[in-house]
């Protein structure tokens, strides 16, 4: 297998597995230039989350380094319905974004979302 097909098929694992946790309703995965690289769902527009999950990103790693704060872990954005969280994982330039609901335990969902990315991120540098 190459590793475009590898990539491919550890994003779309990465993006099951991230769908099972009890909680998220979507996972978006997006690339730093604001483009979609795996979505879970048809209901949302991924375009417009990958967009905006690009400026959130890019703002808030320049405020981290502005105050210095140290290395941006994630963000993390309530609505009155949804709450959304926004993970960099590492230096591979890829953006995960989940989408869950308000009647969650929000803590232990980021420490699961927390624990897969983490797993990905050791995959995806093998990779490189």
């Amino acid at each position: 297998m190459i590793k475009a097909e590898i990539f491919s098929k550890l994003i779309k694992e990465y993006l099951q597995k991230l769908k099972k946790i009890e909680g998220v309703d979507a996972a978006v995965m997006v690339n730093y230039d604001g483009f979609v690289i795996g979505s879970t769902s048809e209901d949302i527009d991924a375009d417009a989350i990958a967009a905006l999950s690009a400026v959130m990103v890019g703002a808030a790693k320049s405020s981290i380094q502005t105050l210095r704060g140290g290395i941006l872990q994630n963000i993390q954005v309530e609505g009155s319905e949804k709450r959304y969280i926004y993970l960099p994982i590492g230096n591979v330039g890829i953006i995960v974004v989940a989408l869950m609901r308000r009647d969650i335990n929000f803590f232990l969902v980021r420490e699961e979302i927390s624990k897969l990315t983490k797993k990905l991120h050791r995959n995806l540098r093998k990779l490189s």
